[in-house]
């Protein structure tokens, strides 16, 4: 998997939650050209500490894990812990997997969380 920088993992977050990134310059209170200027940037630019604090907040992510990929803490609001700990091991193992393996495992949870009907009973 190639190197992400700040940009590329706000850019990723972006896609999973289905903001554009005009819409988090606008609730973050920055200019949007400044994700294209980041990216473009041959050196690792990330933004000044107090748009990065605000881009974290609107991503429900931390400014650690923008800028270095890392979750030290996994304590987000909302964040159900024993689920997280359960698929920790196999979420970290899937990023050894080629990018076309991931992102079919990726469409596979989706297809089933889609047409999970709630009912935990089996009437086989």
């Amino acid at each position: 998997m190639a190197f992400m920088n700040f940009w590329d993992r706000v850019d990723t977050l972006l896609e999973n939650k289905g903001i554009t990134r005009k819409e988090l310059a606008a609730e973050a209170a920055f200019d949007v050209s400044s994700i294209g200027k980041g990216k473009s940037q041959k050196l690792n630019s990330s933004p000044s500490a107090d748009i990065a604090v605000r881009i974290a907040r609107v991503l429900e992510t931390t400014v650690e894990y923008l800028v270095s990929g890392v979750i030290s803490d996994p304590q987000p609001q909302n964040l159900d812990l024993d689920s997280f700990y359960k698929y920790e091991r196999s979420i970290r193992s899937l990023s050894t997997l080629p990018e076309k393996q991931q992102k079919a495992i990726e469409n596979l949870i989706e297809d089933i969380s889609t047409s999970y009907s709630g009912d935990d009973t089996d009437k086989d």
